[in-house]
């Protein structure tokens, strides 16, 4: 089962990594192998994570909504830098990282 939370974690990363036009296949790796490792997930999972992602029509905004807790909206802006720097930073994907960090008031708190 994946929980809202994590599906809105997962679609965040792979938003701004898609900033760029594409999600290269190191990005989708990199999402993978961290959305694997911090929420216990398996192969299926992701696949289905990223077939909701490609058929979906929700904005990034109505994900940022969804992620309350301080921990995980670090934990999910981590990922998403990682991801999107796995095949080099391209400006929009860094806008979209530092609109993330501004969204959740990351930069603001200790």
């Amino acid at each position: 089962m994946i929980y809202e939370e994590i599906e809105a974690a997962f679609n965040i990363c792979a938003c701004i990594c898609g900033k760029d036009g594409v999600i290269s296949a190191l990005e989708e790796d990199a999402i993978t192998q961290k959305f694997k490792s911090s929420f216990n997930l398996n192969d299926e999972d992701i696949n289905t994570l990223f077939d909701r992602f490609f058929e979906s029509k929700v904005q990034i905004d109505q994900y940022f909504s969804v992620i309350k807790d301080e921990e995980l909206q670090r934990l999910v802006f981590e990922i998403s830098e990682y991801s999107a720097a796995a095949d080099g930073m391209d400006i929009r994907e860094n806008i979209a990282l530092q609109r993330t960090k501004l969204t959740w008031g990351l930069d603001k708190r200790n």
